[in-house]
């Protein structure tokens, strides 16, 4: 097995070890945060290549003038490992899907932000974080995350994300 491959197979263990904490505080987090926007959450792997892996997980709530929300973050960087926070500074971009949940708890979508990634012992770096949630049966593009940084871009490998919509009145 190559180091891509065991990469994806402890991210995807590790994705869903860590999704069931975020998966349960879908609701209390979005009861928190208020109804005053659609709530983001995702456990999830990128890479850049065999040996430029991230693994991030984050949560929040975004409308069209804020965001509110960040997380963690774990960059395999060669034989180095470099872990952090990261929070979320802009939405840049929204393109929302049609609910997939019958309750309309759930929906799909492409939410674009700026972030700031703050590695420990490390300078902040600034980058872009696109989420992507697909409804079931879609599959292009990739479900998962894409993160732009250092010169670097890291595609979907593994992961889990969700968009809550805001509260609708009945």
């Amino acid at each position: 097995m190559n180091r891509r491959d065991l990469l994806k197979n402890v991210g995807v263990g590790s994705a869903a070890i860590a999704a069931a904490p975020i998966v349960g505080n879908v609701l209390a987090t979005a009861a928190v945060a208020g109804e005053s926007g659609t709530g983001f959450h995702f456990v999830a792997v990128a890479a850049a290549s065999a040996s430029e892996v991230l693994a991030m997980q984050g949560d929040g709530r975004f409308n069209h003038e804020e965001v509110e929300g960040g997380g963690r973050f774990v960059h395999f960087h060669g034989a180095a490992v470099i872990s952090g926070t990261w929070k979320a500074r802009k939405v840049r971009k929204f393109v929302d899907a049609a609910d997939f949940d019958p309750n309309g708890q759930f929906s799909g979508g492409t939410l674009v932000l700026d972030i700031q990634l703050r590695p420990i012992g490390h300078p902040r770096v600034d980058a872009i974080l696109t989420v992507q949630c697909n409804p079931p049966g879609v599959e292009t593009p990739e479900e998962g995350i894409t993160v732009e940084a250092i010169g670097l871009t890291f595609e979907p490998a593994r992961g889990l994300t969700i968009l809550t919509p805001h509260e609708r009145e009945d």
